[in-house]
């Protein structure tokens, strides 16, 4: 389904798009020197040399194959994947990974001895960002002492090396990744103590971005601006020219998804949702993060658009659980949901007809989207999925009105489901797959999937972590460290937390393993859209002091603010 590789195809849809945004401003007036026709003008200007640069990178990507581009091509490739940028040369990446790096990772049995550990761990990390699984063991077995084992002690001075290597420790996938847990802590250990005696501003500054930030469990887009900053000293008659790109690049999709974010803020708006549903979030530029987050590339507009749409009902039916109904009408709420029964809903107080009916429009108009794109009506499959987020809430609002919280085990089977993480996902299955026609692997992905299973988890431990409330919600909330800490007699917060982020180190790595091993079953654009998904919780959970998402304001303003 990815038409990735086309790159001239795919810039030329993108330019039509943004030249066209201001299009209804100029009602028709023939005036080359209107302020909207001339930024329009300036624009299309801008794409057209951006187009020139993709083919220049191309030609640069093509001469990588060779021997002797060897080192320049793992950073190349890093700085396109770091800037966002990369999926204007899927092909050429794939290329040189494949016919150049995995083939010499299996020909030298891991490693190069003139490797630095830098390169070997960025390698390692690459080929397996790409799909190929290659050990661990053999990839770093020659920085490792041959007695006892443990990483060499020269290499705690080499902090561009601790850096690559923490790195490349995210890749983990559990068991036969041993010597990956060695590897973080060992880098990790060295990189906080280094910090101290760090003189370079630069440098403590990429030093703390990657402990804070490392790329794997990062969006790329979020980090870009930063490593912009840093990006100098590669030696490389590419490094101008990507800069350049990126710049372009990322001035084109900033336009594009201002577009997107006004076009869902005038939907939501039409729907007259928050002027009925008073005691509602009402944040649709907030929600859109979501899917500007988890469908990067810029082509999928709509899908972003409709994802949005999803999430917003998501938040919404999540607030009338927890803040508005009483027991008795969430429950009577629940049951017309699980039935899609108009009869019983008249029984609710107004505002949950109001939702139940906008509910019942937009997946109907969702699901005709699909039928007439692909074939196959997802409706039932949708109501069965949004009644089993109301069951979830449900069962949250009966233990926290009975004051008894559930154990940890329970507490965390409900909270998968009540994080909307399946169902958002769903509705993401149905915008990305091009097949499927199967009933049965849809009702699969909704009630057995160990990626979908994962990312839900690492959601509601990091709600649950943040232990803070958004500040327009009022209502009762519990948390698993509260569950878990009434199990075990005796145990601290402190204990119960660091219990919590052992979990979500757990399930990344099983998300590392999906993608690798098992979920051949999903599309490339599909998984990577779900890894995405968990990138993005990190800036939607990380509270301050304050009450406040700083992460999440500092993306916002790099996505959106066109000074920044």
């Amino acid at each position: 389904m990815l038409i990735i590789g086309q790159s001239g195809s795919q810039i030329t849809t993108l330019v039509s798009a943004v030249c066209n945004v201001n299009n209804n401003n100029s009602h028709g007036q023939n005036n080359h020197h209107h302020p909207t026709t001339d930024h329009r003008n300036k624009r299309c200007r801008s794409n057209l040399h951006m187009e020139k640069l993709i083919k220049e990178t191309k030609q640069v990507l093509d001469k990588m194959t060779s021997e002797h581009h060897r080192d320049q091509s793992l950073l190349m490739i890093d700085a396109l994947q770091r800037l966002g940028i990369d999926y204007h040369f899927h092909d050429e990446i794939q290329s040189i990974l494949s016919n150049r790096h995995y083939v010499d990772f299996n020909l030298h049995g891991g490693s190069y001895t003139e490797y630095s550990l830098y390169h070997a761990s960025t390698r390692f990390r690459l080929l397996r960002q790409q799909g190929f699984n290659v050990s661990s063991y053999d990839a770093f077995k020659k920085f490792k002492n041959n007695k006892d084992g443990s990483f060499k002690k020269e290499l705690i001075l080499d902090i561009k090396g601790l850096m690559g290597l923490y790195e490349a420790s995210q890749m983990n996938m559990g068991s036969e990744d041993l010597v990956l847990d060695e590897a973080e802590e060992f880098s990790a250990r060295f990189l906080n103590a280094s910090m101290s005696s760090l003189y370079d501003h630069r440098e403590i500054r990429l030093v703390g971005n990657t402990l804070k930030h490392p790329y794997h469990k990062s969006l790329s887009r979020f980090m870009a601006n930063d490593f912009l900053k840093d990006f100098n000293g590669f030696n490389g008659s590419w490094e101008n020219m990507v800069k350049e790109l990126a710049r372009l690049d990322f001035d084109m999709i900033q336009t594009l998804h201002q577009k997107e974010v006004f076009q869902v803020s005038k939907w939501w708006n039409d729907k007259g949702l928050a002027k009925e549903l008073k005691f509602a979030r009402d944040e649709p530029a907030k929600w859109y993060l979501w899917s500007m987050a988890t469908i990067t590339n810029p082509k999928f507009s709509d899908q972003r658009v409709e994802l949005t749409k999803a999430v917003s009902f998501i938040y919404l039916i999540d607030d009338i659980f927890d803040v508005y109904g009483s027991l008795d009408q969430l429950t009577l709420f629940a049951k017309a949901i699980e039935r899609w029964d108009f009869r019983m809903v008249e029984q609710l107080p107004e505002c949950m007809k109001i939702c139940f009916r906008a509910l019942d429009d937009v997946t109907n108009e969702f699901s005709c989207k699909v039928f007439n794109q692909k074939g196959f009506n997802p409706v039932d499959i949708l109501r069965k999925a949004w009644s089993n987020l109301c069951n979830a809430f449900l069962v949250e609002s009966r233990w926290f009105a009975s004051g008894n919280l559930p154990n940890a085990e329970n507490y965390l089977k409900n909270g998968i489901i009540s994080s909307g993480v399946p169902l958002a996902l769903l509705h993401l299955f149905f915008l990305l797959e091009t097949d499927i026609n199967s009933t049965m692997a849809a009702n699969n992905l909704l009630n057995d999937c160990p990626l979908i299973f994962s990312i839900s988890t690492i959601l509601r431990l990091s709600d649950d972590l943040g232990s803070n409330k958004d500040e327009n919600q009022t209502g009762e909330d519990g948390s698993y460290v509260d569950c878990f800490m009434k199990d075990r007699n005796g145990c601290s917060v402190e204990m119960a937390r660091n219990n919590v982020m052992r979990m979500i180190s757990d399930e990344w790595k099983r998300i590392n393993r999906e993608c690798l091993i098992s979920s051949k079953r999903f599309s490339p654009i599909f998984t990577k859209s779900c890894v995405n998904f968990a990138r993005m919780v990190p800036l939607m959970y990380s509270y301050d002091q304050n009450h406040n998402l700083p992460l999440l304001e500092k993306f916002k303003r790099t996505m959106f603010d066109n000074k920044h």
